[in-house]
């Protein structure tokens, strides 16, 4: 069984396991995997060909946002929102607006409104494209993939145009929306 305070007793780099029975594997599958896309560690345990567990870990992306926020006032914090997750930037944004608007008790106008939750569900259908074509191309169909980007790209030329940006809108702020 896999136990992080023995990692780090131990001193070592990485992960390694401690098999509950004799006849155990564990094997270690990303974050530097090719089906991982670098944000999920698996520590799956095996017998002979049964999978007994998988432990996943998370956290891969990490960037220290919030430290680097710490410095900077609510209308700049809001751009950096949008590099947390490229897939789905405003949908970060619309969260950060949210939370300046409801603590400094902002109302937002009904089209202001309408105009994030549209962009939102755009936002959310674009990463949701990405996810299945790469998990098509991850289980060997190549052109899934293909149609996937395509329908993907669509809905970016549509950002483009409402905001000027593809994947890194910015196009929030507390109060509505730029323009």
């Amino acid at each position: 069984m896999y136990r992080e305070t023995e990692i780090l007793q131990d001193g070592k780099q990485g992960i390694s396991g401690h098999p509950d029975d004799a006849g155990d594997l564990i094997i270690n599958v990303g974050p530097q995997h090719p089906a991982t896309h670098g944000v999920l560690h698996l520590v799956i345990t095996l017998n002979g060909e049964t999978i007994k567990k998988v432990e996943p870990h998370l956290g891969f992306i990490h960037r220290s946002i919030e430290k680097m926020c710490e410095s900077l006032s609510y209308r700049q914090f809001i751009y950096v929102t949008s590099r947390m997750d490229y897939l789905s930037s405003h949908i970060n944004n619309h969260a950060c607006a949210l939370t300046v608007e409801k603590g400094m008790q902002i109302e937002i106008p009904a089209r202001a409104s309408v105009i994030r939750i549209l962009m939102d569900e755009l936002t959310r259908i674009a990463s949701h494209e990405l996810w299945w074509g790469a998990m098509a191309m991850d289980l060997g169909a190549l052109t899934p993939f293909f149609h996937a980007f395509r329908e993907r790209e669509t809905i970016n030329d549509i950002m483009e145009d409402t905001c000027g940006a593809r994947l890194t809108m910015n196009y929030i702020v507390p109060g509505g929306v730029m323009q």
